[in-house]
C-alpha cells in the first residue's frame, strides 16, 4: 500500500499530513488482516459505519478482492449504526 504524503514547508500541516497517513495505513492493515481471519473461515467479513472513509474502504476491498478472490463487503450507514450493529454481533467490523 502506497500512501502518498505531500511535501508541505509548514511543519503543522506536515505532521498533520502524516498522522492521517499513518492512521489511514493502521486501518488499512487492520481491515486486511481481520479480512484475512474472516474470509478463512468462508465467507468475507461484513462491516458498517461512518461514510466519510468507505471510498477509500471500497479501493482496499477491491484491491483485496483482486488479490484473494474473497469480498468485503462496507455499508456506510453512519457511525453511529455501524456501533450498535458491531454490539448487536450482526457485522464483523465497524
Amino acid at each position: 500500500m502506497n500512501i502518498p504524503v505531500r511535501a508541505s514547508f509548514t511543519s503543522g500541516l506536515r505532521r498533520r499530513q502524516v498522522h492521517v497517513s499513518a492512521l489511514a495505513a493502521v486501518a488499512g492493515c487492520a481491515l486486511v488482516g481481520f479480512a484475512i481471519s474472516v474470509g478463512a473461515q468462508g465467507s468475507g467479513p461484513r462491516g458498517s459505519g461512518a461514510s466519510l472513509p468507505a471510498a477509500v474502504y471500497a479501493g482496499w476491498a477491491a484491491a483485496y478482492q483482486k488479490d484473494t478472490g474473497k469480498s468485503i463487503q462496507y455499508t456506510p450507514t453512519g457511525s453511529g449504526a455501524g456501533l450498535k450493529a458491531l454490539s448487536e454481533k450482526t457485522i464483523h467490523f465497524a
